[in-house]
């Protein structure tokens, strides 16, 4: 068996989802419901701190002394596209998914056949780790899946 191309993306081509402890097949890749990449972690941080804030309390705490030149920028000007990658999934409501049309607002994501927790559910939406807030979010951990290309 060929694996797929390095430069070929699992989710634009036709791929199923499955879980990774028991690989029951949980979705393909038409049900993924893409995103566009947010401005980073510090999106939805109560303060968005910049670089010359931290810089200025590097200095007030001594352990800094010189005074630097950056450009006050939030931290996401910063962080390459790698560091910004999303490590969920967000999915369509699926018919397997319990819990979802019993009139609760969020709960978790678990797996139809070994009940492992695979992510979670939130009818108001969640913030991605890429920055986006998703809504309605049915999000399920990159970690917590195995991708297969389907020919």
């Amino acid at each position: 068996m060929e694996a797929a191309p390095a430069s070929v993306d699992p989710l634009t081509s036709f791929a199923q989802l499955r879980c990774k402890k028991c690989r029951t097949i949980l979705a393909n890749s038409q049900q993924v419901q893409d995103h566009q990449l947010g401005m980073g972690s510090v999106t939805f941080n109560h303060t968005k701190r910049t670089i010359s804030y931290i810089k200025e309390q590097q200095r007030s705490a001594g352990i800094i002394e010189e005074e630097t030149s950056i450009e006050d920028r939030p931290f996401y000007q910063f962080s390459s596209e790698a560091t910004r990658t999303c490590s969920s999934l967000f999915l369509e409501p699926l018919d397997w998914m319990k819990g979802i049309n019993n009139g609760s607002t969020e709960g978790k994501i678990m797996c139809p056949k070994c009940e492992t927790k695979l992510g979670a559910y939130c009818w108001a939406g969640q913030p991605c780790s890429c920055g986006s807030w998703i809504a309605p979010a049915f999000s399920v951990v990159r970690s917590k899946i195995d991708v297969q290309m389907i020919k």
